[in-house]
């Protein structure tokens, strides 16, 4: 059961107007996530959020429009490169967005928390290791679920043909 905006509002207002100083610093740390770097858990900020959402909007659209294209052309091996690749996208940014990494920050040794192009290099060896594996399951998992999607999509074209 989670409360509504409204309700942590009224919270938060409370314990800063009626309240020790102690309450209203421990709330609002712990209303306002701060974002920091997190060897191979985090590595990008909102601002990057936000360019991968759109991207992932574009993706998303190439990719039904690519998986409608391929019942006219289902016998081409480039539509079926393509709709591997707008599969492989699609699933790579959703990822990047719920997990908040970036595949190239990650093997790069780069994160980013401020505005886009202001990357910071990661200084320690071990959370470049922690970086580098992330961003390897990631394209191994994107890279699987493409070609899932792509073979069933392929599959299902076929049936309905034959």
């Amino acid at each position: 059961m989670h409360a509504s905006k409204d309700q942590c509002n009224y919270i938060f207002d409370y314990f800063r107007n009626y309240s020790n100083n102690k309450y209203y610093s421990l709330l609002t740390r712990v209303m306002e996530q701060v974002e920091k770097y997190e060897a191979g858990l985090c590595n990008i900020g909102r601002q990057e959020i936000s360019i991968r959402k759109k991207l992932f909007s574009f993706f998303l659209l190439t990719t039904i429009i690519m998986a409608c294209l391929s019942c006219c052309w289902y016998q081409s091996s480039w539509m079926l490169i393509l709709l591997f690749l707008s599969f492989f996208f699609t699933f790579l940014l959703l990822i990047e967005i719920q997990m908040k990494f970036c595949i190239l920050f990650g093997l790069f040794n780069l994160y980013n928390f401020s505005s886009p192009g202001k990357l910071e290099t990661v200084s320690s060896s071990q959370h470049s290791k922690k970086d580098r594996r992330k961003a390897i399951k990631i394209l191994t998992v994107s890279s699987l679920a493409a070609l899932l999607f792509t073979y069933l999509d392929y599959m299902v074209v076929i049936y309905l043909y034959f």
